[in-house]
């Protein structure tokens, strides 16, 4: 929705999208622009109440302006809301479902946290004997640019780049997979094993 923070809730919420993906080779959100998307997350989730859009707005100032351009109305209830339904008789499909609605939650403090995740019912299964070290604290990373609009994929690099190794002053940085002063790529040489 626009937002100019990133944090570790906006991996979980990944998380909660790779877990439906891996489980049933298909995608739970597909949409190619930021309105098709929306629609279809709100035909699954339902459109976000108002609790959930005081805590988006004050990080995503164009939220409304975005959601007014969605499909679905306020009153019509989600459509494809079965792809996460917990009403089954498949244990493993429900706890699963349990599992993603919890990391799919519109307001990301109310988003379970690794360590949720990590102590939930669909998770104890693969757990290690004596637990997982605990993951420290969020820490909200700032995004240096205008996410409103859309770039071009080369933009994104040049950002990430200056961002990771230094402002724009510095000298630019080569791709480490590029030909000197060419900006080609070039072939990955195999490494030599030594076979004594």
């Amino acid at each position: 929705l626009g937002s100019y923070t990133y944090s570790k809730a906006i991996d979980m919420w990944s998380l909660g999208c790779i877990v439906y993906e891996m489980s049933t080779r298909r995608a739970l959100f597909q949409g190619s622009e930021i309105p098709a998307m929306l629609d279809v997350v709100i035909g699954v989730l339902g459109w976000p109440n108002q609790q959930a859009l005081d805590a988006l707005l004050p990080d995503c100032p164009n939220a409304l302006d975005l959601l007014a351009n969605v499909k679905h109305s306020k009153d019509q209830p989600p459509t494809d809301a079965d792809k996460l339904g917990t009403a089954t008789s498949d244990s493993t499909v429900a706890l699963r479902n349990t599992f993603i609605r919890h990391l799919l939650n519109y307001i990301p403090s109310k988003r379970w946290t690794a360590d949720d995740a990590l102590a939930s019912a669909f998770v104890a299964p693969f757990q290690k004997q004596g637990g997982n070290p605990r993951t420290p604290a969020p820490t909200p990373i700032v995004v240096s640019y205008n996410d409103d609009q859309i770039h071009q994929p080369i933009f994104y690099k040049q950002v990430l780049f200056s961002d990771i190794f230094g402002p724009p002053g510095d000298p630019p940085i080569q791709d480490p997979g590029a030909s000197p002063g060419t900006g080609t790529p070039q072939k990955a040489k195999r490494p030599t094993r030594n076979r004594d």
